[in-house]
């Protein structure tokens, strides 16, 4: 596994949302990343981005170049109004994934990348940069003690969103599989 130590560390900060600001709600914390971990990772992004279209499944449309996520809400709507006309029962489920970048486990992603084709450097270079990105909060301009990430990704980043992406694609796979296997009914039953 790379090591990039310090070359991948970040400060966070707060940056206030406007003119004198009276609460930490008026605060807006944002990731000092260090040049070169930006540099590998965007390196590493656009590498990764024109294979996304092959990688990903059709029915992923966040982050991909050529596809937009307005296509998916349009789906939702236009499958709500088709159930309704028809009259015909059916369950939608919405998944709230927004804490899901916190817990995304590395080895898991690594396992991922193995099982789409990464070679060993690929997945050592990324392997580096998730388990090397020491964190520190800046108070006052001066930075506290080391926060050492345990999992999850670090959000803000073009290359963490790819990666995302790529760990979602499984669920999707698994939906998938789960209503080929009779698991789940189609909703137009």
């Amino acid at each position: 596994m790379v090591n990039f130590g310090t070359l991948n560390s970040a400060y966070i900060t707060l940056l206030p949302k406007m003119e004198g600001v009276e609460q930490p709600k008026d605060f807006r914390p944002i990731s000092l990343v260090h040049s070169f971990g930006k540099l590998v990772i965007k390196m590493m992004a656009n590498r990764l981005a024109p294979k996304l279209q092959q990688i990903v499944s059709p029915n992923q449309s966040a982050f991909i170049k050529g596809r937009f996520i307005q296509d998916t809400f349009m789906l939702v709507q236009q499958t709500i109004r088709f159930l309704h006309q028809q009259k015909q029962p059916g369950i939608l489920l919405k998944l709230d994934i927004s804490k899901a970048f916190d817990s995304v486990s590395c080895p898991f992603l690594l396992e991922i990348l193995q099982q789409l084709g990464f070679g060993q450097v690929s997945r050592d270079i990324i392997s580096g940069l998730l388990s090397s990105s020491p964190t520190q909060i800046l108070l006052n301009g001066t930075p506290g003690d080391h926060i050492s990430h345990q999992r999850g990704l670090r959000q803000g980043d073009p290359l963490t969103q790819m990666l995302f992406i790529l760990v979602m694609d499984v669920l999707g796979h698994m939906i998938s599989k789960a209503e080929r296997e009779g698991l789940l009914l189609p909703l137009s039953r």
